[in-house]
């Protein structure tokens, strides 16, 4: 194997966001011989500042990638990139040509199954209504800190559902995206695939067209109450985004789907 061979580089990247089906999306297509899917799924690259300010080291692409043999598609599935400070930045400096998957779900079922992940993971202790009241105050000072600590990763619940500021972001800085509706990929899934696979340039027939349930034991209890005020919140954003899409209103409805 050559050296060009030994380190790839990563031309796609599925950005999110999380609780969106990432996992279950990213691993499919693992599956694919023309696709390289990093180690542990995410790498966690772009997202640390150390690597956004300087040029990423050959050694840190190889180690995430020791399954790479020339494949067309090397893939990094990191939700956090479409929400992190400067991480699509430091994508794009690294490889102008990257291509970008984001999936948006409901962000009234996003929210509540990021919150219950946190529950699950036994770093929430509190209840969803005072976490989201907290929210603010907690990022706030987590936005004192140089890196991205625990608090901004998980505690974001409702900040990492408004959608269209991230959208727009994306944008600006490339059209090499594919948007996709977490419905459509749960109730459509051989139909979306063909569409990811068509926007790598790769042929489709070569996955299967099941989406494996993975990370789907977040809390999933009705929260009657918060999702009528999450409804509310995300009702402007939603609509903003779904209107930049293009796609119908409603479309990130809330159908309380199961959190993946």
């Amino acid at each position: 194997m050559t050296t060009a061979q030994r380190v790839p580089l990563i031309n796609t990247f599925i950005v999110g966001v999380m609780k969106s089906g990432t996992t279950s999306l990213a691993r499919l297509l693992s599956k694919h011989p023309d696709i390289c899917l990093c180690k542990g799924k995410e790498a966690h690259i772009f997202d640390k500042p150390k690597w956004q300010d300087a040029t990423v080291p050959d050694d840190v692409v190889a180690d995430m990638f020791p399954s790479f043999r020339g494949q067309k598609v090397v893939l990094d599935a990191t939700p956090i990139y479409i929400f992190a400070p400067g991480a699509l930045e430091a994508i794009l400096r690294y490889n102008p040509a990257s291509r970008f998957i984001l999936i948006l779900r409901s962000p009234v079922d996003r929210t509540i199954s990021h919150y219950g992940h946190s529950v699950n993971a036994g770093g929430e202790k509190r209840s969803l209504l005072a976490a989201l009241l907290l929210e603010r105050w907690r990022l706030w000072r987590e936005s004192k800190k140089r890196r991205i600590g625990t608090m901004f990763r998980n505690r974001s619940y409702v900040s990492r559902s408004l959608y269209f500021r991230q959208v727009t972001h994306l944008l600006s800085l490339t059209d090499q995206v594919l948007f996709i509706n977490f419905r459509d990929l749960v109730s459509q899934t051989h139909e979306t695939v063909e569409r990811i696979c068509d926007f790598m340039g790769i042929p489709a027939n070569q996955v299967d067209a099941e989406l494996p349930i993975l990370n789907s034991s977040a809390l999933t209890k009705s929260f009657r109450l918060e999702r009528a005020v999450l409804a509310m919140r995300f009702y402007r954003d939603t609509r903003k985004t779904e209107r930049l899409l293009g796609w119908p209103k409603h479309s990130l409805a809330s159908r309380r789907t199961a959190g993946r």
